[in-house]
């Protein structure tokens, strides 16, 4: 009977060793958080935490939920929520039209697509935005083999960010500025809207650069236009180039501002 007992426990162990491994996919799969990961029922505070960053995100940007994706501890729009934003802006008549320049046909080539916004009968609103994926581009190995669908995204997200980009971060002051006198409302994290969730997502295995990543932990400074939280790097740049501290995205109504009084 000995042998039987023995026998018993090294099946007990080989079983816990198969439940280990079946874990690892799930933990890997966290470091890209997104709004169907959130929305799963869970008590794990990380979790919870980046599920509150994922709503307020979406309620200050107007999309739905699964168009935030948290990396890094930040949000970003990913693909849904700009395609979210064209149809809100466009009332479903605005498109992306696509235009290949090379498409990769096998893991070692490289791929890119052009993208540009169009209406209902097809004219262009914007120019071409061009997104470009290559082996040495994709450092996630899940992505080997998708550089096509990766330029695609690449392209579709800078063609709307060329086109509204300023709308939807001037949408976001309005409803942070709103959100903020509301008594007892939640903070608003650092949002970046001219960078796609899927360009954060591209390389480092997953994760944002480690700029990105240690933002939070560096002197916090608030944009005079907006009130966005901004780090130290941004800030001394800011007041150089325009004598105040502003966030990225009123830097660049800036620019456009300075270009338009010396058109005038």
């Amino acid at each position: 009977m000995a042998p039987k007992r023995a026998k018993k426990t090294i099946g007990r162990k080989q079983l816990v060793k198969k439940k280990t491994a079946i874990s690892k996919p799930a933990k890997r799969s966290d470091e890209w958080i997104g709004g169907v990961k959130l929305l799963e029922k869970s008590t794990n505070k990380e979790v919870l935490k980046n599920r509150d960053t994922i709503m307020v995100t979406a309620h200050v940007l107007n999309v739905t939920p699964l168009g935030i994706v948290v990396l890094g501890g930040q949000p970003y729009l990913n693909k849904l929520g700009r395609k979210d934003k064209l149809v809100q802006y466009g009332k479903g008549k605005w498109s992306v039209e696509y235009d290949w320049v090379q498409i990769a046909k096998d893991d070692k080539e490289k791929a890119i697509c052009k993208a540009r916004i169009v209406n209902g009968n097809k004219k262009p609103l914007c120019d071409w935005a061009i997104g470009e994926a290559s082996p040495a581009s994709l450092k996630m190995g899940t992505l080997a083999g998708y550089q096509n669908h990766l330029a695609q995204t690449r392209a579709h997200n800078r063609a709307i960010e060329e086109f509204i980009g300023i709308r939807i971060h001037n949408e976001m002051i309005a409803n942070i500025s709103k959100l903020k006198q509301v008594k007892g409302s939640p903070s608003v994290p650092l949002i970046d809207t001219s960078v796609s969730a899927e360009e954060m997502g591209g390389g480092n295995n997953g994760q944002p650069a480690q700029q990105e990543v240690t933002v939070q932990a560096e002197e916090e400074f608030e944009c005079h236009e907006c009130g966005n939280i901004i780090n130290k790097a941004s800030r001394d740049y800011s007041k150089k180039l325009f004598g105040k501290p502003l966030c990225r995205g009123c830097q660049e109504l800036k620019k456009k501002e300075v270009i338009r009084e010396k058109v005038l």
